[in-house]
């Protein structure tokens, strides 16, 4: 059951993202609920072997997203590796501001790897040409942080605070 409905919800955030929250842009960037949750999925990491659950909807967008296949989701994949073994190794995931730095560095990984990947898919011929600037990359990660660092710890404490989702390693079981 608990399977089921978190390919429910994750089919609600990719339309919720791709149908309502395409059209604010805030400083060239957009919030990222998928990203939000793949970041809250770091922050309750216990076990790896269920972590394609989290992969779902980023399969899911990927396939709506118009952007050349496969980038979005390399870029959501080395945001959650590199933040996973972060968490693992050097972070311990109890207070805030290890919660904070955590999400912050995924965010900073999935801007910079969105923004390489473009320039490989314009180089590709993918994508048309595009032209970035520093402070255009600035402005963007700012925004990104501000707005994506917002809804990934809204995330985090809706699965902290939740009564109806129960948090079993990867598992989002109903209670």
């Amino acid at each position: 059951m608990g399977l089921a409905f978190f390919i429910l919800f994750s089919f609600f955030i990719v339309f919720f993202q791709v149908s309502f929250l395409s059209d604010f842009y805030f400083w060239g960037a957009l919030p990222n609920l998928v990203l939000a949750l793949i970041l809250a999925g770091v922050i309750f990491n216990q076990k790896i072997e269920k972590a394609w659950y989290f992969f779902v909807p980023v399969i899911l967008l990927d396939l709506v997203a118009g952007r050349p296949l496969g980038f979005l989701s390399l870029s959501f994949w080395l945001s959650f590796v590199f933040t996973d073994w972060l968490a693992k190794n050097f972070i311990k995931k109890g207070n805030f501001l290890a919660r904070l730095s955590l999400i912050l560095v995924g965010i900073f990984i999935f801007e910079s790897s969105q923004i390489l990947f473009g320039r490989l898919a314009v180089s590709l011929n993918l994508l048309p040409s595009f032209e970035i600037n520093f402070w255009y990359v600035c402005l963007r990660l700012v925004a990104s942080f501000l707005i994506n660092g917002i809804l990934s710890l809204g995330f985090v404490w809706f699965f902290d605070k939740s009564k109806i989702f129960k948090i079993d390693g990867w598992t989002i079981k109903l209670k």
